[in-house]
């Protein structure tokens, strides 16, 4: 967990992250994007997820909620965190009716 705000783009090691959690479609396409960019070295899975939240307080708040659930969702599967996940978002996704972007990469 990033202990305050920082450019993805300026880590030099992302395969040190599991999960990325996006909150915004454009940000969610940029990583997307700088992640295309970088070469394989490991070829170790990271999963990136986007929930689209509206900037107030309101939204943000339920956005935090609904990523703390997914994220202790998926530490409680994190043995078979790639074969748990789709089922773990579906369930999210269903529970809040609000849809998640998710994609597989790896690096």
């Amino acid at each position: 967990i990033k202990e305050h705000p920082e450019r993805f783009q300026d880590f030099k090691d992302v395969a040190q992250f599991n999960i990325v959690f996006c909150f915004e479609e454009r940000v969610y396409d940029i990583l997307i994007k700088d992640l295309k960019s970088r070469e394989p070295a490991e070829y170790k899975e990271i999963h990136i997820i986007n929930l689209d939240v509206k900037d107030d307080p309101r939204e943000a708040k339920q956005g935090a909620i609904i990523a703390l659930e997914l994220c202790e969702a998926c530490v409680d599967q994190k043995d078979d965190l790639e074969a748990a996940l789709p089922e773990l978002i579906k369930n999210i996704e269903d529970k809040y009716k609000r849809p998640l972007t998710h994609m597989t990469h790896f690096l």
